[in-house]
């Protein structure tokens, strides 16, 4: 939960990143490169390129930490996600689970009233 919780905060602020006009101009010269574009037999302008990416990168650099802790949360969060805490075998079982809940609370639906009445009467 912690890592969709954080992966919602990343994306909020990335969504909100801007780039400023000369970034946006500069991007639009390097499409044009052709070493940009991976024909690496052209002449290169591969310095142009390092220089423009990290030149509109370095207001994004700040979220780096954030996004590299969000992936890692990603990766813990599906390989606890096995067996039978997998999304589809939850999914699969939730009828059974329901239908034992059900017949669990009709045997011993005095007994479980009892003891929310007891609970509840110490919460006042």
């Amino acid at each position: 939960l912690q890592a969709l919780n954080l992966g919602i905060e990343v994306v909020n602020t990335t969504y909100h990143l801007r780039f400023s006009k000369d970034c946006g101009r500069s991007l639009l010269r390097m499409w044009y490169c052709s070493h940009c574009q991976g024909l690496l037999m052209a002449r290169p302008c591969a310095g142009y390129c390092n220089a423009v990416i990290q030149g509109c990168l370095t207001s994004v650099v700040e979220i780096d930490g954030y996004w590299r802790e969000y992936i890692r949360s990603v990766e813990r969060l599906t390989k606890g996600m096995h067996g039978m805490y997998d999304m589809e075998h939850v999914l699969l079982n939730l009828f059974s689970l329901i239908h034992d809940a059900v017949i669990h609370v009709q045997k011993n639906g005095g007994k479980l009233s009892s003891t929310i009445n007891k609970l509840c009467s110490h919460a006042k």
